[in-house]
């Protein structure tokens, strides 16, 4: 019994050798239905007006925005700095070696350096942004970076 129906008795007229004949028709189009349900379900794909999908692609889009958002919140929700202060201490001291060779810097000042820098970086980021929302486009192009870039040196 794959189907409630077919536990019903007919209420046709017919002779029992003619609803036989089609039980054993309606079960046979039941086992292919359920052997194409499980071809279906083996390979992920949906046909759909002649467009195959791939039903994970979608899924693991929706795990990867699921991802983002949440790493998105938690960058918000913090004070911390972006950069690391080690390896931003060491871009200072490489660029500053190529002035003067004996600098010294205190912790306050590199704090100071590296609170600005993330500060202009961000905002560059978040004009891009608006320069691909107004270009009618949802990911930032390195276009977009550029000529954010010259607009904040203007």
């Amino acid at each position: 019994m794959n189907n409630l129906f077919d536990a019903l008795p007919d209420t046709d007229t017919e002779d029992a050798s003619d609803e036989a004949s089609d039980d054993e028709a309606s079960d046979e189009a039941s086992d292919d239905d359920e052997s194409e349900d499980i071809d279906n379900a083996d390979t992920d794909e949906v046909e759909d007006d002649g467009i195959r999908l791939d039903n994970n692609e979608n899924e693991d889009d929706d795990v990867d925005d699921d991802k983002a958002l949440a790493e998105i919140r938690k960058l918000q929700d913090t004070t911390d700095f972006l950069i690391p202060l080690l390896n931003f201490n060491r871009v200072v001291r490489e660029i500053a070696a190529k002035y003067k060779t004996d600098l010294r810097f205190t912790k306050n000042a590199i704090l100071a350096l590296q609170t600005e820098a993330e500060a202009h970086v961000i905002s560059i980021f978040e004009l891009s942004q608006k320069l691909a929302l107004h270009a009618k486009r949802v990911g930032v192009q390195p276009k977009d970076i550029t000529l954010a870039v010259h607009v904040r040196n203007m």
